[in-house]
């Protein structure tokens, strides 16, 4: 529930992961405190999902296809995001794959290369990109969230 003195009238967001669950809860939440979202996921059916949400509550969304994985890709989505626009207030870093459930010993290189790819790097280096554009506009905010296994040991989660 939305407090109603709570207003992100005229603001704009982007949410990485906002295809399904905390992602989708973020872009849903923002939009209806007025933000226009911009969401972002890798998976256009969970996208559509998602906005469709978002204008049945007479919000305001757009679905952006995109993966944080690499540089290259992070430039292509930073593009995209201020194509029509040149503002960006609100950032939230939701993107992640899901951690390998098995034994450290057990975790191929390529697994570990991946995660780090994404939930690292992909979210370095949007942050710095968007960054840059708050620093120059001197206004933004940046919102990082992560998982409980950033805060305690699981057995078999590496």
């Amino acid at each position: 529930m939305v407090l109603p003195s709570f207003s992100l009238q005229g603001r704009r967001a982007l949410v990485t992961g906002g295809g399904r669950g905390i992602g989708r809860a973020c872009a849903v939440a923002l939009a209806q405190a007025g933000a226009e979202v911009l969401v972002v996921s890798r998976t256009q059916d969970q996208l559509d999902a998602t906005v469709a949400q978002i204008h049945a509550q007479n919000g305001k969304a757009t679905a952006i296809v995109g993966n944080i994985s690499s540089l290259d890709s992070v430039n292509t989505l930073v593009a995209q995001v201020y194509n029509n626009d040149p503002r960006l207030d609100i950032l939230v870093n939701n993107a992640a794959i899901s951690p390998i459930y098995k034994r450290g010993d057990k975790v191929k290189p390529e697994e570990w290369d991946q995660i780090l790819q994404t939930n690292l790097n992909g979210t370095f280096y949007l942050t710095r990109a968007i960054g840059q554009h708050m620093l120059t506009a001197q206004t933004g905010t940046i919102i990082n969230l992560t998982s409980i296994g950033a805060t305690r040991a699981l057995a078999n989660l590496t």
